[in-house]
């Protein structure tokens, strides 16, 4: 058969050309979304954002990223994310409009961005599945239940994919830029998203609803949720935990416990 005139061979190529393609091969990550015209006809790995989301389909259906510890951590998150969403619920139910905490996008985050990518697709299922039934438990039709978890899992997934991407694994909060980064894509940025399409959707669905007043509240507990628990969970899941506190780390430790308590203040202050 004869070959495509417009897949050039590596001969073909200049010096440059032929270094930036074995360059982009050997460490795509430090390459991202910039390819060479020659490495556009070649083919090459999706980068950035796609590459990520790639790399968590295939960790899922690979064996190798499952061992029995994994999958008995998993086995009580979806127990334990329904409790917590469950428990923010009835808690919402109870305040008449004053914004409480509401526990699960952080919970589920926390122990999501702690992993591997290759195990994240399963979380975000557990999280997803959580909010549903504890939705149903407290009496929402499903319709309304599956919307609003769809809507908490925006808050998880974009966290997740933007703090990975930015500031790589594991997310060490103790350091400035990666707290900063947490602070504005989380519990700012997707918190405010979240809150937005959650009260959208039940606006539609339950007659009288003020999405204004809905989405106040509804932001101030989400971000409360990630500010508190989140960094906790993160800081405890991590190796020398206990290390956070002696002298030369414990500044940074304050920095990050010092940043939940001013979210704190703001939340019950508004």
């Amino acid at each position: 058969m004869p070959r495509d005139k417009t897949v050039p061979r590596l001969r073909d190529l200049d010096d440059k050309s032929v270094g930036t393609i074995s360059a982009v091969r050997e460490n795509p990550e430090n390459h991202d979304g910039v390819v060479s015209e020659p490495m556009r006809l070649l083919g090459t790995r999706p980068t950035g954002i796609a590459a990520l989301v790639s790399e968590i389909w295939a960790g899922f259906r690979s064996r190798d990223s499952w061992t029995a510890a994994a999958v008995i951590r998993l086995a009580w998150v979806l127990p334990l994310a329904t409790f917590f969403s469950w428990l923010g619920i009835v808690l919402s139910h109870q305040s008449e409009g004053v914004a409480t905490i509401w526990f699960s996008n952080g919970l589920i985050f926390s122990l999501l961005i702690t992993q591997p990518k290759q195990r994240w697709l399963p979380y975000f299922l557990a999280g997803l599945t959580a909010d549903t039934l504890a939705d149903m438990i407290y009496g929402d039709p499903f319709r309304l239940a599956f919307g609003v978890s769809l809507a908490n899992s925006v808050e998880v997934v974009t966290s997740t994919l933007l703090l990975r991407r930015w500031f790589g694994y594991p997310l060490d909060l103790r350091k400035r830029r990666s707290l900063i980064g947490f602070l504005v894509i989380s519990v700012i940025g997707a918190a405010a998203l979240t809150s937005a399409l959650g009260a959208f959707w039940t606006v539609r669905l339950v007659p009288g609803a003020a999405w204004w007043q809905m989405f106040r509240t509804w932001y101030l507990g989400d971000m409360l949720g990630m500010a508190v628990l989140a960094p906790l969970i993160i800081m405890v899941q991590q190796p020398g935990f206990f290390a956070m506190f002696e002298r030369r780390e414990l500044a940074h430790t304050l920095m990050v416990l010092a940043a939940s308590v001013v979210v704190t203040m703001l939340v019950f202050t508004h």
